[in-house]
């Protein structure tokens, strides 16, 4: 902020510093708007502020607008500005806020409170030094008043400037006066424009007010007025300010009022040039909307008459201005006259008259152009200018000057005459009937004179010369339009009546003529019409008149070859507006129904009905309250009063059309024809007959009125005594008449008509007496009643089943209706017996509640009674019932019902009976029944036909020759087929997929399945062809299917037989053969099928994929590629098959081994035979016999095709492969061997690899027990030549693949295998002189060849690596995680082992002396090893035992490990294995005692070891081992070790 330095300094500067220190005592010399010089020094500029802030809110009450432009200059802030030190914007900004204040405040000027606002504005602001132009703007409207002589006073005006004339003046004391402004003005353009600008700035600013308006009018028309000449420089400056205000979207009415006012007063002054008339008429007619027709005439009168002189300089402003005023004339000619008497209002007698003939001529359109200007007047409002206008024309015409019209331009001036409605332009028009034919063309002359004769203003001499013109002339130029004349330029006029009878006479004079003389009266239709007209125009005859006349015509109607032509007009016209037309059309109508017969009579009578149009008889009822009969409707007496004096009355065209509709019911039916009334119309397509069709629309009629009054009830009565017996069909047929309509109207008829059933049925009940009619036809059309939408109409239909079920009785004397309920096909109508029929109707209306409540109860009613147990004979002849009737009852919707209501019976009868109307379906284009219907009804009636293929239905299709599956064949070749409907393509196979495939026979399954395999590769870009592979797919799910399906198609690939395989010759594997193409496809489709589904693990079906395979592999080498991904579906189909359980035994040769082993062997596709190694483990799992006896082809190949692929799937194969032959192959040789010896035969044919651990690990996982010691032995026997020259360590590498294996298993499984290794050593121990010649059988074998040492020395080799395997194995047992010593008791196994390991290390050999050294050897090192390892029961135990051996070495190692793990045993161990610890002491007191080859030390230092940790149970013994020892510590050698054992004893 700044400081009070800077602010200090800043005041000093001010220019208003003198006005500002408003705190001082000093005089103020300021100027004030408010008071007098001498009181404004007594008010600061704070009570300044205060007047002005009370002005501003008074006004601000006023005008609301004021607040937001003056809240600035009012602010608190306002006090401290300054406007002197303002920056330019700043400055700019304040300036434009005072100049739309004061803009807005000059309204106000007159005002109290303005005043105060204006000495704040003095005093802050100083507007009277800066602004005396905003200043002066605003007080100017008030130039003559007080408040503008107070602002002149203190006005600060330059005597340089505009303003320098208001310097102070006696003459503006009170006010300026306007004479010596508008002086200045005329002196000063300058001022001039300033003030004549005035008015758009308030505009601009939205500050307009009247004063300021009425003082711009004044000024102006004044400033205009002393204009001495207007040159085009002061219009430059003059127009603008008065065009610019009016034009402006702010301008009000005034405004532009007050510059029409303006403009007016410059036309009389100033000629206007062409360029500124036109921009001004221009901007008059954009703000037309704003003033009266007469306001905006009046001015463009003033500026046009003023301007239109035949000397004027400019032709094109005469022509633009008489154009202009022409158009106005022709639109607005009373106020263009008003206007102009107006304007001439004062004018000079010759002023006057030259102003008059310009009026005439711009109303008749005239110009200086002229024939083409002067025909302008054939469209003048005025009749003399048409008139003269018209005759110029056809002078013209004749005087062949019209060349240079366009021929188009002629015509619609004559046309425009024609459709004159003064009647001397329209004769004078017709005065030259040959001109107007010859100009006019008779396309464009005929209908603008029909036109203009039933214009309804047309007078009765124009409709006559118009008729007049039509029956003569033109008739006779054009005969061929006399019918047309007729019936649209005269009928109209032809009925007599009180208000045209003069005007129908002479119409009727014209269109007969004189003596029959008129062009017109040799039409066929008025013959003999001259003879009944009457010269008498009272009502009387009047009205005889029309009915004679309107009788004659029909009559003649009747008879002449236009009938339907007549008719049909005549038919039109029942509807028309025209109230007298309409009137005569009905009485033609009438009469023609009168003096019709036969089909004509009924034909026409049908289109009467359609032709009146009326949907119910609601407004009949006041104007035929009163009669009693339709006799009293049909009387030409009750009519024809009201058509003569009040033709165009709605009770008229009551009373016509009553008469006209009574007339119907008494129309007699043809006797000729069979009537069938169930029938219905199809869309589109009628089929009903006439006289049905007549019948129902009379009885719709009949019912659409709420209340019964006399015509609905004589209707009634009338059309039922027509109807006599068949009334019953009649009103089924009504009742069943496009069920799909569901609208209140259609309800409302339905459940009148069963109303009506029900009353006759029981009228017919009442009535019978002895005899006994059968009703039972009617019961089909009650039940689809019963699924009506309508509750009462399902009541009715209830009421009508229980009235014909009363009516029952065991005799009958005859059936209703038999022989006609459905014309030609009634004879195939079942009838039932009436014990069934009184049987299913007491069911019906025992279910009768349930019908009422629910509409779509039929179905569920119709499922509950056909499955009753023990009425199957019932039941088809009901069923057979019903079907007969929807079949014969070509009625779309009812026969929808009717077999919708039964669709959930499965019934063997309904097959024959739908089996016409299947046919029908799949002739879509020629179906009579689905044609017209929508796709969506088509579709659930195609749903319910195919729902008769069912189970039921199966034993008929199965049947040889069967004509239903001829049909069913037929549906499945529609599946495909493009040109049909969509649900023919789905349903059939749907139907077959859920309903009806699992019933048929076998033989059938197939037929149909390769149907559906044709189709299927006959087009395989089908949009249908996924949909059908897989309801394919779903079918052969079956067994028979699959079964009877396999064996064709095989033969299919080979239809010669086996040797046709050898003959046939092999062709490249893209081309396949010609006659091998489609078995291939059809093949590929089922074998896809077959692997993607879940067949039954029948033994059956897995035979029949053999052979399909077997017949594949036949053709393989014809076809590789198409064939091996058959081969590669059907194994994944048989896969699926056998991975199944299947129960029973499998029949012998099903497995068909020999087919998997032929495919393994020929193929050359890895993924063939990996899935045939795959589905032989699993065949072995389910029938190992088969397995076993082609086991070595199965390794055999195996080893040949999938060893050398090292890959992991190739691996898992492997795996797999053997993981389901070698439990089979152990379990059976151990059937067939006793001993484990002669089971251990297993041979490899594969090769060994120490690269593939992990498949021979998961051989031995299969079967360890009888696996682990071959394996493991067969492994070590590899590497025996390394192991036993090799170092320990390197010995754990060589072995690392058996021991890999052994380590995988429990420590007892491994124990057991480590003994049978050290059997296998024994025996090889045995062999070990004579090797190959020995009886001792071993399992490990001699495989020798020139390299090879010699036998001995290689059976040494193995004994020796075994003995190794064993330390290392037996050594691994402490390391095991999982292996823990029992903490008591010993196992046998581990004494066997360590007795063997004994054995081994004692074999000797005669020959090979230090070979036996050796084995020994290596066996007492791994005996050592196993002593380490073992728990301590079998350690200490094993130690007795070895101390009782006679080897010397193997005692001293056993003694030193006993020494040292003795003291290491768990106390709860050691008092556990104490007898055994008893043992071992009574050994080593032996040993000691009686010296042997053992060192004494030896024994001495384990007698310690028991000595430190002796259980109390053995104090005895060791008491008499210390005086043996106490011997031995005499001698040297032992003597230290004796005292230390002599120690711990004491």
């Amino acid at each position: 902020m700044a400081s009070s330095l800077a602010a200090q300094l800043a005041q000093g500067a001010s220019l208003n510093s003198a006005f500002l220190l408003s705190a001082t005592k000093h005089r103020h010399y300021g100027h004030s708007y408010l008071f007098e010089p001498t009181e404004a020094a007594n008010h600061d500029l704070a009570s300044v502020y205060a007047i002005g802030q009370n002005g501003f809110i008074a006004l601000c009450s006023l005008d609301t607008e004021l607040e937001p432009l003056g809240r600035n200059l009012f602010s608190p802030a306002s006090r401290n500005v300054d406007r002197t030190t303002l920056p330019p914007e700043q400055h700019q900004a304040l300036q434009s806020s005072i100049a739309a204040f004061m803009r807005r405040l000059s309204q106000y000027i007159l005002d109290a409170p303005t005043a105060k606002v204006i000495e704040w504005l003095v005093r802050r602001f100083r507007v009277n030094e800066f602004d005396v132009d905003l200043v002066l703007e605003c007080f100017l409207p008030f130039h003559e008043s007080p408040q503008f002589a107070k602002m002149h006073s203190i006005l600060t005006i330059r005597a340089d400037s505009t303003w320098s004339f208001l310097k102070p003046s006696h003459k503006i004391v009170h006010g300026l006066p306007r004479s010596v402004l508008l002086t200045q003005m005329t002196k000063d353009r300058d001022l001039a424009r300033f003030v004549l600008n005035m008015l758009s700035q308030a505009v601009a600013s939205s500050a307009v007010h009247r004063t300021l308006v009425n003082f711009h009018t004044s000024v102006a028309i004044e400033y205009i007025s002393r204009l001495p000449a207007a040159d085009e420089g002061i219009l430059a400056a003059f127009l603008p300010s008065i065009i610019q205000p009016m034009s402006s979207d702010g301008a009000n009415r005034e405004i532009t009022l007050s510059a029409f006012v303006i403009l007016a007063a410059l036309a009389q002054s100033v000629r206007l040039s062409s360029k500124a008339l036109k921009a001004i008429i221009q901007a008059i007619v954009h703000v037309s909307e704003r003033v009266s027709t007469l306001e905006l005439l009046t001015v463009v009168i003033a500026l046009s008459f003023d301007s239109l002189d035949s000397s004027s300089e400019s032709l094109e402003a005469t022509d633009f201005l008489s154009g202009i005023l022409f158009g106005i004339n022709q639109r607005k000619p009373q106020a263009f006259r008003a206007a102009a008497s107006e304007h001439s209002t004062g004018m000079e007698d010759e002023e006057k008259t030259k102003f008059d003939k310009l009026v005439a001529d711009i109303a008749l359109g005239l110009s200086a152009v002229g024939i083409q200007g002067r025909s302008l007047a054939i469209t003048s409002d005025d009749v003399q200018a048409r008139l003269s206008g018209l005759r110029e024309l056809f002078g013209s015409i004749h005087a062949e000057d019209a060349g240079a019209m366009v021929a188009d331009d002629v015509q619609a001036k004559l046309m425009a005459c024609l459709r004159d409605s003064d009647e001397t332009v329209l004769s004078l028009a017709y005065s030259e009937p040959a001109l107007l034919l010859q100009s006019i063309p008779k396309e464009d002359l005929l209908p603008a004179i029909l036109s203009a004769a039933s214009a309804p203003s047309a007078s009765r001499h124009i409709i006559s010369l118009h008729l007049k013109f039509l029956a003569d002339d033109f008739a006779k130029r054009y005969p061929d339009e006399r019918l047309r004349i007729f019936q649209d330029a005269f009928v109209p006029n032809l009925l007599f009546t009180k208000s045209r009878a003069k005007q129908t006479s002479t119409v009727w004079k014209l269109l007969i003529g004189t003596d029959e003389t008129s062009a017109m009266s040799d039409i066929g239709i008025l013959s003999g019409c001259s003879e009944l007209l009457q010269p008498n125009l009272d009502a009387a005859a009047m009205a005889e008149m029309n009915l004679k006349l309107s009788s004659k015509l029909a009559e003649n109607a009747i008879y002449l070859e236009k009938t339907e032509s007549h008719s049909d007009f005549f038919l039109a016209k029942l509807t028309d507006d025209d109230p007298y037309l309409r009137s005569f059309a009905f009485l033609v109508v009438r009469a023609f129904l009168e003096r019709a017969s036969g089909d004509l009579q009924l034909e026409f009578a049908c289109r009467v009905v359609e032709s009146l149009g009326l949907t119910d008889l609601e407004g009949f009822s006041s104007v035929l309250k009163d009669a009693r009969s339709l006799g009293e409707f049909i009387q030409y007496e009750s009519i024809s009063g009201p058509i003569v004096s009040k033709a165009s009355s709605s009770s008229t065209l009551r009373r016509l059309q009553a008469s006209v509709i009574a007339l119907l019911p008494g129309i007699s039916r043809p006797s000729s024809v069979q009537v069938e009334w169930l029938k219905h119309d199809s869309k589109g397509k009628p089929e009903v007959h006439p006289y049905v069709k007549l019948t129902r629309a009379v009885y719709a009629l009949a019912n659409s009125c709420s209340s019964l009054h006399s015509l609905p009830t004589n209707l009634l009565r009338a059309l039922f005594l027509g109807l006599k017996d068949e009334t019953l069909l009649f009103l089924a047929g009504v009742w069943t008449e496009d069920l799909s309509i569901t609208s209140s109207s259609r309800e409302h008829l339905r459940r009148i008509a069963l109303s009506h059933a029900a009353a006759f049925i029981q009228a017919q009940a009442s009535s019978e007496g002895s005899d006994f009619v059968d009703f039972q036809v009617i019961i089909p059309a009650l039940l689809v009643a019963l699924g009506l939408h309508d509750k009462a109409s399902r009541q009715s239909a209830v009421e009508c089943l229980k009235h014909l079920m009363e009516m029952q009785r065991e005799q009958r004397t005859s059936l209703y209706a038999i022989e006609s309920i459905y014309a030609d096909r009634s004879s195939d109508v079942q009838i039932l017996s009436t014990a069934d029929c009184n049987k299913y109707l007491r069911a019906l209306t025992e279910k009768g509640d349930s019908f009422v409540a629910d509409g779509e109860y039929l179905p569920i009613f119709h499922r509950e009674y056909f499955s009753l147990p023990k009425q199957s004979q019932h039941q088809q002849r009901i069923i057979c019932f019903l079907l007969s009737h929807a079949v014969s009852w070509r009625d779309f919707s009812s026969t929808l019902q009717l077999l919708s209501s039964v669709k959930a019976v499965s019934e063997k009868a309904k097959l024959p009976f739908v089996l016409s109307l299947v046919e029908d379906a799949l002739s879509f284009k020629k179906s009579e029944t689905l044609s017209v219907v929508d796709e969506r009804r088509q579709a659930e009636y195609f749903s319910v036909l195919l729902s008769s293929f069912d189970k039921a239905s199966a034993p008929i299709l199965n049947a040889q020759a069967s004509q239903g599956w001829a049909v069913f064949k037929r549906l499945i070749d529609c599946c495909t087929d493009a040109g049909v409907q969509d649900y023919i393509r789905v349903l059939p196979v749907e139907q077959l997929r859920t309903h009806l495939f699992r019933f048929l026979s076998q033989e059938r399954k197939v037929e149909v399945t390769c149907q559906l395999l044709k189709l299927l590769t006959e087009d395989t870009q089908n949009t249908d062809y996924g949909r059908i592979k897989q309801t394919l797919s779903s079918l052969l799910s079956e067994v028979e299917a699959v079964v009877g399906l396999l064996p064709v198609l095989a033969e299919s690939l080979n239809p010669e037989g086996p040797e046709r395989t050898t003959k046939r010759a092999k062709m490249e594997e893209s081309n396949p053969g010609s006659e091998l193409v489609q078995p291939l496809q059809s093949f590929r489709l089922v074998a896809e099928a077959l692997a993607s589904s879940n067949l039954s693990p029948e033994p059956e079906v897995i035979s029949c994929i053999f052979g399909a395979l077997r017949g594949l592999c036949d053709i393989r080498e014809s076809a590789i590629s198409s064939v091996e991904y058959i081969l590669q579906m059907m194994l994944t189909a048989l896969d699926k098959t056998i991975s199944m359980e299947i129960d029973g035994p499998i029949p012998p040769g099903v497995m068909r081994i020999d087919v998997l082993i032929d495919l393994i062997r020929a193929s050359g596709n890895p993924q063939l035979f990996q899935q045939a190694l795959l589905i032989i483990s699993g065949i072995a799992r389910i029938d190992p016999e088969s397995v076993i006896q082609s086991v070595m082809p199965v390794f055999t190949f195996m080893g040949s095709n999938v060893f050398h692929r090292d890959d992991s799937f190739s691996f898992r194969v492997v795996q797999k492969t053997i993981e389901g032959i070698v439990p089979v192959m152990v379990k059976t040789l151990k059937k067939q061997h006793e001993t484990r010896l002669d089971l251990l035969v297993l041979e490899t044919s594969c090769e060994y690899s120490q690269t593939r651990p992990s498949m021979f690990l998961g051989i031995v996982v299969l079967c360890p027990r009888s696996f682990l010691a071959p394996m493991v032995m067969l492994l070590v026997d590899r590497s025996a030549n390394r192991v036993v020259r090799q170092v320990e360590d390197d010995v754990s590498q060589t072995l690392s693949l058996p021991l890999a294996i052994f380590a995988r298993h429990p420590h007892e499984l491994r124990l057991d295998a480590l003994v049978e290794i050290l059997e296998e050593c024994q025996r090889l121990g045995r062999k070990i002189d004579d090797p190959v010649n020995s009886d001792v059988s071993s399992f490990l074998q001699l495989s020798l060849d020139d390299h090879s040492p010699s036998p001995s020395v290689a059976t040494k080799k193995q004994i020796m690596a075994l003995i190794v395997f064993v330390g290392f194995g037996i050594h691994a047992f402490g390391d095991h995680p999982r292996y823990k010593p029992p903490s008591s008791g010993t196992n046998t196994r581990i004494q066997q082992l360590l007795t063997l390991m004994v054995r081994v290390a004692n074999v000797k050999s005669e020959t090979m002396p230090l070979a036996s050294e050796e084995i020994g050897k290596e066996a007492r090192r791994s005996l050592l090893k196993a002593l380490t390892v073992i728990p301590a029961a079998d350690f200490v135990q094993s130690v007795a035992t070895l101390l009782r051996v006679d080897d010397a070495k193997v005692q001293a190692g056993a003694i030193d490990l006993f020494t040292e793990r003795i003291p290491l045993i768990a106390p709860a161990t050691r008092a556990a294995i104490s007898p055994t610890v008893l043992e071992v002491l009574q050994r080593l007191k032996d040993i000691v005692s009686s010296p042997t080859e053992l060192p004494i030390a030896i024994a001495l230092r384990a007698i310690n070891a028991i000595a430190v940790t002796m259980e109390e149970s053995e104090s005895s013994l060791m008491s008499s081992t210390f005086e043996v020892v106490l011997q031995e510590a005499k001698r040297v050698e032992a003597r230290q070790d004796a005292v230390i054992v002599l120690t711990n004893l004491t």
